[in-house]
C-alpha cells in the first residue's frame, strides 16, 4: 500500500488526498515504522495532517 501511494504521488494525473494516508494510518495496527515511512511520504508529497491523523499517530505509537 505504501508504494501505491508513492506511485501516487509520482504522478501527474494523480494526487494522493489526506484521507488514503489516514486510512493508511489507520491499518498500520502499531507498526511504528510503516507509520514513520508514511509520515515521510506525507512530508515529501506536501500532504497536510489533520485531528483524524493525530488520532491514529495516537494509536499507532500509544496502543
Amino acid at each position: 500500500a505504501l508504494n501505491w501511494l508513492k506511485l501516487l504521488g509520482k504522478s501527474h494525473q494523480t494526487k494522493p488526498h489526506l484521507s488514503i494516508f489516514n486510512a493508511f494510518l489507520r491499518s498500520c495496527n502499531q507498526n511504528s515504522d510503516l507509520a514513520n515511512e508514511c509520515l515521510q511520504l506525507m512530508d515529501e508529497q506536501f500532504i497536510g495532517r489533520s485531528e483524524e491523523t493525530y488520532g491514529e499517530l495516537l494509536k499507532v505509537f500509544y496502543p
